[in-house]
């Protein structure tokens, strides 16, 4: 073998040993590569993974700051509310110290006038009392007064009682007198009989135009306002009659011998002739009843 043959030998040698370290490099730096790779990965997923749960947690404290930030609006929303209660509770109670101000002068003025009228109260009830005295005294004398009246009228009852019994007296006098008128006018003049003037009627007839009203009811007596001066004389009888609300006939009325120049007193007899308890009170006389001649004589 010759020098270019050994040259090239070892060149080959060389260019293996190159070959081999270059594919020993080779085979080291891909291998080195992958396990960088697989570490720049596993580190890349460890980071993702850690950045979606930064994410997950920043929005979980994101919910939470928000619901922090809502209370805390509600709070400072409730906390403005109950500011602006005070502050009107304040102004209220301002104006409501103002009114009890007001309220509190007026009860000063009030209570200044009351004493001022009270003074003035105790001088009148002291001059009503002088004046109840005085009172006193008069009506102790007014009563002896009134004892010395009361005897008075007593006397004047037993008076006007003593009148009454002469005026009843004079009265059955004046119809005496009237029923001998009655006979004489009855005979022309001429002295009757006994008989005759038994027998002659006493009852005069009555005008045409004769009328009056009822002006007190008793029973079943009435007081008339007409009298001897219209004709009536004991005995009459007169129809009485209703025209308010409506015409009605009542019944007749006979005068009896309580009579006088401008009243008489007439008993009642009604139309249906049923006893007075049983009549309904419309068809019982009445005050400004009228009576007259009538048709029913």
């Amino acid at each position: 073998m010759t020098w270019i043959g050994k040259i090239l030998t070892v060149f080959v040698m060389l260019a293996a040993v190159v070959w081999m370290f270059l594919n020993v490099q080779t085979y080291a730096t891909r291998t080195n590569w992958k396990t960088e790779a697989d570490k720049y990965q596993k580190a890349y997923t460890l980071a993702i993974k850690a950045r979606e749960d930064d994410y997950r947690a920043g929005l979980t404290d994101k919910d939470e700051v928000r619901k922090q930030r809502d209370s805390l609006k509600t709070e400072l929303d409730n906390a403005l509310a109950q500011s602006k209660v005070k502050d009107d509770n304040v102004k209220t109670l301002e104006t409501d110290k103002v009114k009890a101000d007001e309220a509190n002068a007026a009860l000063q003025r009030n209570i200044i006038e009351t004493n001022t009228n009270l003074a003035a109260a105790i001088e009148q009830v002291n001059k009503l009392r002088a004046q109840n005295d005085a009172l006193e005294d008069q009506r102790v004398t007014l009563v002896r007064e009134r004892e010395k009246a009361n005897v008075e009228k007593q006397q004047a009852v037993n008076e006007r009682n003593a009148a009454m019994s002469r005026n009843e007296q004079l009265t059955k006098e004046k119809e005496d007198l009237q029923g001998q008128v009655y006979a004489l006018k009855a005979t022309g003049g001429k002295e009757a009989t006994q008989v005759q003037i038994a027998l002659a009627p006493r009852v005069s007839p009555l005008p045409e135009n004769v009328r009056g009203t009822v002006t007190k009811v008793d029973g079943e007596f009435v007081e008339l306002s007409i009298g001897l001066d219209a004709g009536l004389t004991p005995g009459a009888v007169l129809d009485i009659s209703r025209y308010k609300p409506e015409p009605k006939y009542l019944g007749t009325l006979t005068v009896t011998s309580i009579i006088e120049p401008k009243r008489a007193v007439a008993a009642f007899t009604p139309a249906s002739r049923r006893p007075l308890n049983q009549l309904r009170a419309d068809e019982r006389p009445r005050v400004d009843d009228v009576v007259n001649k009538g048709t029913r004589q």
